[in-house]
């Protein structure tokens, strides 16, 4: 037994120190492999190697291992002469507590899902960070990310490590430079390139040409957002303008629908087009935005829609744009509509708060004396807003008497001239 301990313990020795022994092998062929490449010396052992671009004075990289258990890790630091505008380090997916505190910090959102889902990026000067993060800048960094096991941006240094698999037989060591030094050297002038552009100033025609033609429209969307919130300058006004209204014509309704909120008119027009869209969908969107909008020459082309459809989910949508308009001119469509759908009822009652004249309030009072709570409190709130709406204004003033009384009633207030009305609830003989 103490004979076969012995025989084992020789042969892990021996395994540790032959490791050992390949692995320094081919660190020491990389190591020279690069520094040839990028016209460096290098004395066999010193895995650290130092590079300054030609013609970049401001741009330093490090090139050098980092020992974890039986690992080593290729690390490669580029360091500029002034700080980035952002920091920026890799989600640990792995890790539900790091994903919840994350999404309870301030932080950089680009628009682009898939960047936002592996990059942290600390909140600072967003403007600047949208403007840089173009399109070919984001992919570069996450096809650089494909080959590393971590990438951070900290001050005025981007760190990288990856694994560079010495231990992994496909590498031996007489091929170790092929398709692994040339990826190294390809990482190495990606940072530089990436550094380079970091180091950019802010421009308000960085944010434009991203506007105009990322390839990601949730982030042209997001760069629209960023210029209309931050640039108040008269002098960009019209190319601003330019860029928004050219917006209505993106290939994506979601860029097209933000910018019909921007655009005045031509918007309400863009919208109004939209209803009669072949797509459900996109009739809903379009009425999401009108509610935002509370536009009321969307009354009509609403109305028209409403009459033509029998879809309720956009029925609904529609009451509840009639609702936040709030215009007269929908009282008797409302009213014929009142008992039409259980499924609207309720939406209908709260657009006659709004959008209800006089003769919305005698249905009304009888659904506030009916048994279900939430219709009744619904048709009570309308006939109070009526009331606040139209008593002081038309011939014919509204008081209200307490309808949750058994005994409650609708008269008219003393003295309010002629057309007087009366409600009174209907009693057996």
């Amino acid at each position: 037994m103490l004979e076969l301990f012995l025989i084992l313990s020789s042969l892990l020795i021996i395994s540790i120190y032959t490791w050992q022994k390949i692995s320094k092998r081919k660190l020491n062929r990389i190591f020279n492999e690069i520094a040839e490449r990028l016209g460096l010396s290098f004395k066999s052992g010193n895995h650290n190697l130092e590079y300054q671009p030609t013609s970049k004075s401001n741009i330093l990289v490090q090139i050098k291992t980092l020992k974890e258990n039986k690992t080593y890790n290729l690390c490669i630091n580029v360091i500029v002469n002034q700080y980035f505008p952002f920091n920026c380090r890799v989600i640990d997916k792995d890790k539900l507590s790091e994903i919840m505190k994350i999404n309870k910090m301030d932080r950089i959102l680009t628009g682009d899902l898939k960047f936002d889902d592996t990059f942290l990026i600390n909140y600072t000067n967003e403007k600047l960070v949208l403007a840089l993060l173009n399109s070919n800048i984001r992919n570069l960094i996450l096809t650089i990310m494909k080959h590393l096991k971590d990438f951070k941006i900290s001050e005025n240094i981007i760190s990288v490590c990856a694994q560079p698999n010495i231990n992994n037989e496909e590498y031996s060591i007489s091929n170790v430079d092929d398709e692994y030094i040339t990826n190294i050297l390809w990482m190495i002038n990606s940072l530089i390139k990436l550094a380079e552009h970091l180091m950019n100033k802010y421009s308000i025609e960085l944010l434009l040409t991203n506007a105009a033609t990322d390839t990601n429209p949730f982030v042209r969307k997001r760069n629209l957002e960023i210029l209309l919130n931050n640039c108040n300058s008269n002098k960009n006004n019209k190319k601003i303008n330019d860029i928004i209204n050219n917006a209505l014509d993106d290939n994506n309704i979601e860029v097209r629908l933000f910018a019909a909120i921007h655009t005045g008119k031509k918007g309400l027009d863009y919208l109004h087009k939209l209803l009669e869209s072949n797509r459900d969908d996109e009739k809903i969107k379009a009425i999401k935005i009108i509610i935002l909008l509370k536009s009321k020459e969307s009354i009509e082309p609403l109305t028209k829609l409403f009459s033509n459809i029998s879809i309720l989910d956009i029925k609904l949508e529609i009451i509840k744009a009639f609702k936040i308009i709030g215009d007269v001119g929908v009282n008797e469509l409302l009213l014929e509509q009142l008992h039409s759908h259980n499924n609207l009822q309720l939406e209908i009652i709260q657009a006659l708060g709004t959008c209800g004249k006089l003769n919305a309030v005698e249905p009304l009072f009888f659904i506030a004396k009916q048994i279900n709570p939430i219709t009744k409190a619904a048709a009570r709130k309308s006939i109070l807003n009526i009331q606040s709406r139209l008593g002081k204004e038309e011939k014919g003033g509204l008081s209200i008497s307490n309808i949750a009384n058994e005994e409650g009633a609708l008269s008219m207030a003393i003295d309010t001239g002629e057309g007087a009305l009366s409600v009174v609830e209907e009693k057996g003989e």
